[in-house]
């Protein structure tokens, strides 16, 4: 009689392991949510398969099931994990724009999944059926926030209204990591090129200083 176990069927049958983390959830949580995060970042979230995100991980998909409820949950765990990376970012006061609009990109431009995340979810789902939108729309107000404040502070002008300068500041952040090809036919240099970062750090305080002297003519004028 011939063995008819499959590879498949064996990483079903793994043993689930006991070792937990120190954040409380087991290793298996974690080994899948990174796999997942690789998958919905490289096929987006229609292309993510359960079975694929398991036998990355080494896990059998049953674990899927247990830890994140479906493949919506598994997403959304994934989104979050990445959101709760960027959040940490926030930066305290005092903001310093050009400090801030580095940074970002710079850690935008070595998390590629992120933005491949955030990409993938504009091309499948409709505007108003986003992951999670709840969370997701505390996070952002907590960035509206801090630029508020930075306009009150008269660090940034308050000619524009907070959420759509934030809007313009996440914009010209994350333009050059989404689509590095218009950047460097614009600029001659790939974003992932020390040229590049070079210039666009000097970019970022050229713009820094300009929104400055545009606080003090306001203020000479009143």
């Amino acid at each position: 009689m011939t063995n008819s176990t499959s590879a498949s069927d064996d990483l079903d049958n793994k043993q689930v392991p006991t070792q937990v983390s120190q954040g409380g959830e087991p290793e298996s949580y974690h080994a899948l949510l990174k796999a997942a995060i690789t998958q919905f970042a490289q096929k987006g979230f229609d292309g993510t398969r359960i079975e694929t995100v398991a036998k990355e991980a080494h896990f059998n998909k049953s674990l899927v099931y247990r830890h994140f409820g479906d493949k919506e949950g598994l997403f959304k765990a994934a989104l979050r994990h990445k959101l709760d990376e960027r959040i940490r970012m926030l930066p305290e006061s005092p903001l310093i724009l050009a400090d801030v609009m580095y940074n970002y990109f710079t850690e935008t431009i070595r998390d590629r999944e992120y933005i491949r995340l955030i990409v993938g979810e504009a091309l499948h789902r409709d505007a108003d059926a986003v992951v999670d939108e709840d969370w997701r729309h505390e996070y952002y107000r907590k960035h509206v926030a801090t630029v508020q404040e930075a306009q009150r502070q008269g660090k940034l002008p308050d000619s524009i209204e907070p959420a759509f300068l934030m809007l313009l500041i996440t914009s010209m952040v994350v333009f050059p990591a989404a689509f590095p090809q218009i950047a460097r036919m614009l600029t001659g240099y790939n974003p992932d090129s020390p040229e590049f970062q070079e210039r666009w750090k000097e970019a970022t305080m050229g713009l820094e200083a300009a929104m400055r002297l545009a606080i003090t003519a306001n203020q000479d004028q009143s």
